[in-house]
């Protein structure tokens, strides 16, 4: 049967992001409200020389590098690297300004090599009017049309997973979340069916992150990815793969007459568009290709981290976790969870966007990152043309100023009109998906795979962490290092 999402999964956290709508996205991208250049401004506090140990320092520990800027330097910290100067944005208010205000005098940070098997721009790097148009696309992939089709996928996962998992046993919940996640996205993508796996899928992303790092090292490093090792030949046969099965889906969904909900139809169909047509967005299959790729290397890190992070602060807040399994058993009773569920578990959703909160998946997201086209002033600060700019959501997501107990796990700032937009805290405080007009289009999407996975686990297990350290970001500041270990035990259901 094909399940039915309300329209509340769509809108339950429109008042927690700024806009929503195409429309509204041109209307960010029109506000520019950039300062004529003081001369005399000086560029922002910072570390002095340091190239190379700035470079090491932010490739081995990214978040604590960004930590320690902050601490040390304050709001606005400028520092360099070799070949590249770079700015640290910390202030909510200054990062919505250059993120939404100033839209089009700071496009998005032009690394080529960023994600390595794509040889066109995608999403995260076209800006303007390509960029609207083909964001909106995206957008319209999780719209109430569509959304059936994903939830439908989810909830196969999700109860693929969870009858897998047996009570006693240990088991990595990072790689187990980035299964059950990539498993989704692909079949998301591509549709059922396809031939590609979860660990395959979890190789090419592997593979475009492998390629940001080495290119950000200050020497070559492209024959590394040469080397006759067993990591570079499982990726390379990776993306080879599934290489094939887009341009075969890609094929496939030309030649056929239905309207599939899987995001490559979604693309073919809308690449027939005069407006996409003329600004050259997926108008070849090359295009579309890099998209896929594009959404595959940005959107699996928030709900995994999110997931894994959750095991450890529902072990460490046990009157949290007590109110999670109190709203499954209270809505789910002993069935399956369904789709109509999410409406049902507005809980599960405060954890959701807490987790957000307390562990934004990146502080600065290789997606969110900026530069400067000419010289221009920001804080009062001068910042010189060709800078990168880092929006470090991470800090205004524990400020003390705008949330109350800030280091602390609190669902329940989440509940009736609490949260961000209450009065002392901007809806810009709270970006853990950035900020229109590049906010990124599967919030939606990955709020409902938690709540899902989140209610549905609960219902049946507890998972306790074998250790009590907390999970690890990787070195790049995004995702979670694993192995994470915890034991699956079973949950008798009150009453």
């Amino acid at each position: 049967m094909r399940n039915k999402i309300s329209n509340t999964i769509l809108k339950s956290h429109v008042k927690y992001t700024f806009m929503t709508s195409s429309a509204s996205q041109q209307q960010a991208a029109s506000v520019e409200t950039a300062p004529p250049i003081d001369r005399s401004l000086t560029l922002p506090p910072g570390p002095k020389g340091r190239r190379l140990r700035n470079l090491r320092e932010r490739m081995l520990n990214f978040q604590g590098f960004m930590g320690r800027l902050h601490e040390q330097y304050g709001d606005v910290v400028f520092y360099r690297i070799p070949g590249q100067d770079c700015c640290a944005v910390f202030d909510a208010d200054l990062i919505h300004e250059f993120m939404s205000e100033r839209y089009l005098s700071f496009p998005p940070f032009q690394d080529e090599s960023s994600y390595g098997v794509m040889k066109t721009p995608g999403v995260f790097r076209m800006h303007g009017p390509p960029h609207l148009a083909l964001h909106a696309v995206i957008d319209e992939a999780f719209d109430e049309e569509r959304m059936p089709f994903h939830t439908s996928v989810m909830l196969e996962h999700v109860q693929a997973m969870r009858a897998g998992w047996r009570p006693g046993r240990v088991i990595d919940v990072r790689d187990d979340m980035a299964r059950l996640v990539t498993g989704v996205m692909q079949d998301s993508i591509f549709g059922r069916g396809t031939r590609i796996s979860a660990e395959m899928a979890m190789e090419a992303i592997w593979a475009c992150k492998y390629d940001w790092a080495l290119h950000r090292m200050p020497v070559k490093t492209a024959w590394l990815k040469a080397l006759p090792i067993p990591q570079n030949r499982r990726r390379r046969e990776a993306i080879r793969t599934i290489d094939e099965v887009i341009y075969e889906t890609i094929d496939k969904a030309r030649k056929s007459q239905r309207q599939g909900s899987d995001m490559i139809s979604l693309f073919v169909r809308a690449a027939e568009r005069d407006e996409l047509k003329r600004l050259g967005v997926l108008d070849t299959d090359e295009k579309i290709r890099d998209e896929v790729y594009t959404i595959a290397l940005g959107n699996p890190d928030v709900p995994i981290n999110a997931l894994v992070y959750i095991v450890y602060y529902l072990s460490r807040n046990p009157q949290v976790r007590e109110k999670v399994e109190q709203e499954a058993d209270d809505v789910l009773g002993g069935r399956e969870i369904t789709a109509e569920d999410f409406d049902r578990l507005p809980y599960a959703r405060a954890v959701f966007y807490e987790t957000m909160r307390i562990q934004p998946p990146a502080y600065a997201s290789i997606a969110q990152l900026r530069v400067t086209e000419a010289d221009c002033e920001l804080g009062g600060y001068r910042i010189p043309q060709g800078t990168m700019i880092h929006p470090c959501a991470g800090m205004p997501h524990c400020n003390p100023r705008y949330w109350d107990g800030a280091g602390e796990l609190r669902p329940e700032r989440w509940l009736a009109d609490a949260g961000p937009g209450r009065e002392g805290c901007p809806a810009h405080a709270y970006m853990p998906f950035g900020l229109d007009p590049r906010r990124c289009p599967a919030d939606k999407y990955s709020t409902i795979l938690f709540v899902l996975a989140l209610a549905s686990f609960a219902q049946k297990f507890r998972i306790e962490p074998v250790s009590s350290d907390r999970p690890k970001h990787e070195a790049l500041g995004v995702g979670i290092q694993g192995p994470y270990e915890a034991t699956v035990l079973e949950r008798r259901r009150a009453g």
